[in-house]
This record gives structure tokens, C-alpha cells and sequence, in this order.
């Protein structure tokens, strides 16, 4: 029942030639063709009836045994009891002589299709014998990478049951099976280890100005201190009974005092920072060029020299 199941499936209203045909069968249009055509928009199961008929008499057994199958479907659907009696008795003197054909894939490869006459085959349908017209039937394998592979089986008008079993394929030699290139070599390239930088001589140049620069923010910057310093004590001098109350005069001291005092702060924070800067590119200037030697093999990248 399971079998019967699986053909009506995969042969749907109309379609036993295509699920059953042979390669010896004719490829003019007959009327079998033109009874198949009208079948489509004629879906009652008479049309059926005479569609399984006309295969019946070209000696396509298989496809007229699924047309019949449907045809009694289609005539219990209608409430048709005479002619659902009448297909099915077809059924029966079809199946008595129904060539059946297997189809085994002993090792399925990625992408792999396998066709009977050009049409491809479910998988669901392997190891499982299907309906089939007499005549002769191509089956072939191929499968990307793969060296394809063919047979031929001659099905006779006859109730047999035969096998086909397809081998594991080949492997097909071609661009990316042969054998693999070394990788190439490309040339050391010399760099220097400090590019980008200063030599080591104008960086210390460069290094002794910014600390010079920074020792005279931070002596601005005392000098500053100092002063504000003493401003604050002239500008408490003029404030003798507090803050509150202070001379004209003692409240100009104590402005000089801060705008002094902002000053300062900022002459030792830049002075900090260019003596400190001063001594990082003194302390790390090269004394000579240090050579970086790149090595490159196509999958990795080396760096020989001496880095500091």
C-alpha cells in the first residue's frame, strides 16, 4: 500500500506518462498526447479512462496503470460507482503484467542526482520498485567532481521485477584534484625599524629643545609661584578686618594675585610636559639604523631585526 501511495504522489492528475514512460516510446504527438493535453482542464474521471486507454494500446502498461489508479480515485470522488468498478478492473489486468524497476545507490556523493531518460529520480524512491514503461531506460549518475556513469536496461511487456545498482562514483581529475603547488617565495624586503621617525641624531635634537623648552615653563612657573605669593601677602595687608573688607587697592592685589597664580600653573604643567616628552625621544632615538628584514611565503609573513 505504501508503493501505491508513493505513485500517486509523485504522478499527479495526467502525469503517468511522464512518471512512467520508456525511451523506446513514440515522441510524435499522438493521441495520447492530445487526450493528456485535454486532461488538464477536463479533470472527470472519463477523460482519465480514455487517456489510460490510449497508453493501454501503445503498450505504455505502467503509465496506463496510473492513469487507471486515478481515474478510479477521480470516479469515488464523483459518486460514480460504475465507472470506479470499471477502472479498477483495468487496474487489476495491468498490474498482472507491470514491469517494476529498483533502483540502488550504494554511495551517495554531495550533489549527487540519478536520472532515468533524462529525469531525475527522487531519493525517496531508492531501494523502492517503481511502475515502468517497457522499453529501453538510460539511468546515469553524476554528481559535481565526480566522473559520471551510465546503463542501460531493456524492460520487457512483461510482470518482472528488475535492479539497477549504482556504484560509488569516481573521482574526476581536473582543476583542484591535482597535486598541490608550493607556496610561492617572495623576496625579503629591507625597512627600517624606525620608519616614519626622525634619524637617530635629529631626534635628539629634537628631544634636547622640548626639554630645554620645558625646564624654562617650569622656572616660568616658580617665578609665578613666587609672585603670586606675594601679592596674596600685599592684598591681605589691605583687607584688615577679613576679605569682606578690603581697600580698593587690596582688591586689585588679590586679582593680580589669582590671574599670577593661573599663570604659574599653566607654565609647570607645559614645562612638565615637554621635559618629559623631551626625555622619552632621548632615551628611545636609535644610534644607528636597525634593518627589518620581511619574509613572506605566501600563507605567513616573518619580521627579522633588532627592535627597541
Amino acid at each position: 500500500m505504501a508503493l501505491v501511495c508513493g505513485v500517486s504522489l509523485l504522478a499527479p492528475l495526467g502525469a503517468g506518462e511522464a512518471w512512467a514512460q520508456g525511451a523506446g516510446a513514440p515522441r510524435a504527438i499522438d493521441r495520447c498526447a492530445e487526450l493528456k493535453a485535454l486532461s488538464k482542464s477536463r479533470t472527470d474521471a472519463a477523460a482519465l479512462m480514455e487517456l489510460g486507454d490510449c497508453y493501454e494500446q501503445q503498450g505504455k502498461t505502467a503509465s496506463a496503470w496510473v492513469t487507471m489508479r486515478e481515474a478510479a480515485s477521480v470516479a469515488k470522488l464523483e459518486g460514480a460507482p460504475t465507472t470506479e468498478a470499471d477502472a479498477r478492473v483495468k487496474v487489476a489486468r495491468l498490474e498482472a503484467s507491470l514491469p517494476r524497476l529498483t533502483v540502488e545507490v550504494a554511495s551517495a556523493a554531495p550533489g549527487m542526482q540519478v536520472l532515468r531518460n533524462g529525469a531525475p529520480i527522487g531519493w525517496e524512491l531508492f531501494g523502492i520498485p517503481f511502475p515502468i514503461d517497457p522499453g529501453t531506460v538510460e539511468i546515469d549518475a553524476r554528481a559535481p567532481g565526480k566522473v559520471p556513469w551510465k546503463t542501460t536496461v531493456m524492460v520487457p511487456a512483461a510482470k518482472v521485477s528488475l535492479s539497477v545498482q549504482v556504484p560509488e562514483l569516481a573521482q574526476a581529475a581536473g582543476p583542484g584534484v591535482g597535486p598541490t603547488l608550493p607556496e610561492p617565495e617572495i623576496a625579503p624586503t629591507e625597512l627600517p625599524s624606525n620608519a616614519g621617525a626622525p634619524p637617530g641624531p635629529a631626534r635628539k635634537i629634537v628631544a634636547a629643545v622640548m626639554g630645554a623648552a620645558g625646564i624654562i615653563g617650569i622656572a616660568g612657573g616658580a617665578v609665578f609661584g613666587v609672585r603670586t605669593l606675594s601679592l596674596w601677602d600685599d592684598a591681605k595687608a589691605q583687607c584688615p578686618a577679613g576679605d569682606n573688607h578690603c581697600t580698593a587697592k587690596g582688591i586689585a592685589l588679590g586679582e593680580d594675585a589669582m590671574l599670577s597664580g593661573n599663570i604659574s600653573t599653566i607654565a609647570f604643567a607645559a614645562g612638565g610636559g615637554l621635559l618629559l616628552g623631551g626625555i622619552v625621544l632621548w632615551v628611545t632615538a636609535p644610534t644607528a639604523p636597525s634593518p627589518v628584514a620581511i619574509h613572506s611565503s605566501g600563507t605567513s609573513i616573518s619580521l627579522r631585526g633588532r627592535f627597541r
